[in-house]
């Protein structure tokens, strides 16, 4: 009885007294994001300011320095290297969003990265240049992060919207203003990228699932401007946006 009631004493208080001790993990509601180029610093940015932790990775110093700037926390280095193994914290991330643009960079993460946080934590944003690839040539999806945002929504895309003015925008649902009055109000001009439920869980539309958004629930998208249309990438474009 003794040792039954130790069992059952401990049980109860140990995450009461974890919180009191400082000691316990947090809640592994952070996003850890490949790349750190200006579509992914945009959305890293967006996601902070919810106060949601993320970690963008990028081998890139020049993309490093200027998230840094921007006040995100970075890693740089090879998110799948020996390095990243010991010195990338992933206390309190649960989420992985490849956003590099580069496909091969994005799905080895995916690889990578799908055994700690589960197949439905692992996203990847679609390249432009794959999205021409005969089937032959594309990666399997079963290796494959779930694709970000929604059908045909690629990284050009996103790149593009932004160079035509579009902003990454937070808004509260109410009863009065529910998803389907968002969408009309909007039309074409948003695209919805994440939404956050009361509880400051992040949960994120894709290709092939949609968030079931209730009241007080926020939906972070991108939004351009009235009156001004999307420019679409040219091929060279294409080839070059992950210099940019």
């Amino acid at each position: 009885m003794v040792i039954i009631g130790t069992v059952v004493f401990q049980s109860a208080t140990s995450r009461f007294m974890a919180s009191l001790l400082g000691v316990r993990e947090p809640d592994t509601n952070g996003t850890l994001i490949i790349g750190c180029g200006n579509v992914a610093r945009k959305i890293g940015k967006a996601i902070h300011d919810q106060g949601i932790k993320v970690i963008l990775a990028d081998t890139r110093w020049d993309h490093i320095s200027q998230a840094r700037m921007d006040g995100l926390p970075t890693f740089y280095g090879n998110p799948v290297s020996e390095h990243a193994e010991h010195h990338l914290d992933l206390t309190g991330i649960g989420t992985m969003l490849g956003m590099s643009g580069r496909i091969n960079a994005d799905t080895l993460a995916s690889i990578k990265y799908t055994p700690e946080f589960g197949a439905n934590s692992v996203y990847e944003l679609i390249s432009s240049s794959e999205s021409s690839l005969p089937e032959k040539h594309k990666i399997s999806i079963r290796h494959r992060g779930r694709p970000l945002f929604g059908p045909g929504i690629t990284y050009g895309t996103m790149a593009g919207w932004l160079r035509s003015g579009a902003e990454i925008k937070s808004t509260r649902l109410k009863a009065e203003f529910g998803f389907e009055d968002y969408l009309i109000k909007y039309n074409n001009r948003v695209i919805p990228l994440f939404a956050i439920d009361p509880k400051s869980k992040l949960h994120c539309f894709t290709a092939t699932s949609t968030p079931e958004l209730e009241s007080d629930w926020t939906i972070i998208s991108l939004l351009l401007p009235e009156g001004v249309e999307y420019q679409r990438q040219t091929e060279e474009e294409k080839e070059t946006h992950d210099k940019t």
